[in-house]
């Protein structure tokens, strides 16, 4: 296994020939190794896709629950601001 790793990390060598150089010691044949592996990374594909899109989600719902469209959170920003009768920008009661 040690020999497989080390021709692994030259880069040079395909993930088939690693299978089938492997094949012998794991007893698993190399096709069956490359579904698994395709497997394997179909549903690490499928988590992140579920974690990013919950991410997005949650930041989507802070945003939209704050009451404030822009980006800018700080207090007495333009957005926060109202006229009041005479034109004047008074500082909201938020």
């Amino acid at each position: 296994m040690t020999l497989i790793q080390g021709l692994n990390q030259t880069g040079k060598f395909s993930a088939q020939t690693l299978r089938e150089l492997a094949e012998p010691i794991t007893g698993i044949p190399a096709g069956q190794e490359e579904e698994r592996s395709d497997d394997e990374r179909s549903q690490q594909d499928d988590r992140t896709a579920t974690l990013i899109a919950n991410a997005q989600a949650k930041a989507q719902k802070m945003n939209n629950g704050s009451g404030d469209d822009d980006d800018n959170d700080q207090a007495g920003a333009q957005e926060d601001q109202q006229d009041d009768p005479t034109g004047q920008p008074q500082q909201s009661d938020d």
